[in-house]
């Protein structure tokens, strides 16, 4: 990687932009039904299935600068009704909340209807629309702070509702020597966990985890492990998603710096599995990567996970990916600089890795970085 921060910030040291800005989608699904609006709606037989599409493009920074939002609404109704709002609301369950993302439905662009049928809105947003691309940001950031609402002329507080659930979260902690292990060494993890989820019920059927690893060690190692435990940095774990690297057929032998990029496939069968994915969507700080070496089989480099605190990878410098397990060797020229950074009972050193003539080496003695931060989901 070359660059690597700490504590959702982006390094501010320079960097030559070598490609376009990056476009991300996010699909959403979601039953609608009267008894989720607040106040409950008495209207049995009412129901639809909502699938939100959100289309945005990231600056070199990652930040959002232009996004589209694609309203798809299959509803049945059981009698006559005019649909006069189509929106998305940012407010958790049993909350009601105000209208954040606007399809454009209104009382004098309605529709009228019986039976079922479709609705499809398109909302685009400029990057000038300094608001509106706030709450596309907090979002997918955080999508169970959202809902989206269908209002008529009967029920014009909503008829029905349906809670947004994650469908994929994106993880980028930092790997150090956990405490009393001795290694000169460290990593940077982009972790990516996608999900696919009932639509009826929300609960989670089936996923992939990627691991997207950069590491850098002092001496020659053999790599004997990668994967996430459930506990706490420094503390015995167990295993709950692992890449595959053991100590003996699928070792990777005698490196000092290079790429690891795996994805694990969880299937409906694997209910351990499931298991492990509701919990990293529900609160991946209890969880934390794991390196491990022949050398200190208990973990060389560990990172514990967080939404909150994660090493930055800028997509934007990086060569195009090959998708297969093989080790990728790193430029062999950088600059370091360093940064600790403090947050309400954090404390953790940061690095930034770019282009120069000089070699990985002890931190303690190279500059301090310039950081920018940045909260994540609804930025102000």
């Amino acid at each position: 990687m070359r660059k690597l921060c700490v504590a959702v910030l982006f390094c501010v040291i320079s960097a030559p932009r070598v490609f376009a800005d990056a476009q991300d989608t996010v699909v959403f699904r979601a039953r609608m039904l009267p008894e989720n609006e607040v106040p409950v709606v008495s209207a049995p037989g009412n129901s639809a299935i909502a699938t939100i599409i959100v289309h945005v493009t990231r600056d070199e920074k990652g930040n959002i600068n232009a996004a589209t939002v694609t309203f798809n609404i299959e509803y049945t109704v059981t009698s006559s009704v005019t649909f006069v709002g189509l929106h998305i609301h940012n407010a958790p369950v049993g909350v009601a909340g105000p209208v954040v993302i606007d399809s454009g439905l209104s009382p004098s662009n309605s529709i009228t209807t019986t039976g079922q049928g479709r609705i499809t809105r398109v909302v685009n947003y400029a990057s000038t629309d300094a608001n509106g691309l706030k709450f596309v940001t907090g979002l997918l950031a955080t999508p169970e702070n959202y809902y989206v609402n269908i209002h008529t002329t009967a029920n014009p507080s909503g008829l029905m509702r349906a809670q947004l659930q994650p469908v994929r979260l994106s993880l980028r902690p930092v790997l150090l020597a956990p405490p009393g292990v001795s290694v000169d060494g460290e990593a940077a993890a982009l972790l990516e966990i996608q999900l696919n989820r009932d639509v009826q019920t929300g609960a989670i059927t089936s996923g992939t985890v990627t691991f997207d690893v950069d590491y850098r060690f002092g001496n020659s190692v053999t790599i004997t492990g990668l994967h996430i435990d459930n506990g706490r940095v420094g503390s015995p774990g167990s295993v709950v998603i692992d890449t595959g690297i053991n100590g003996t057929s699928r070792a990777i032998t005698s490196v000092t710096r290079g790429n690891i990029f795996r994805i694990v496939s969880i299937d409906s069968s694997n209910t351990s599995g499931l298991a492990a994915l509701t919990g990293l969507i529900n609160d991946p700080s209890k969880f934390f990567i794991n390196l491990q070496t022949a050398a200190n089989p208990g973990g060389a480099l560990q990172g514990q996970l967080s939404k909150d605190l994660f090493a930055f990878f800028n997509q934007m410098t990086q060569p195009k990916r090959i998708h297969r397990p093989a080790s990728r060797v790193l430029p062999t020229r950088s600059r370091l600089c360093r940064s600790v950074v403090t947050r309400p009972g954090i404390s953790l050193e940061g690095l930034s890795d770019s282009m120069s003539d000089t070699v990985w080496g002890d931190r303690s003695h190279l500059p301090d970085c310039t950081f920018t931060m940045q909260r994540s989901g609804l930025m102000e």
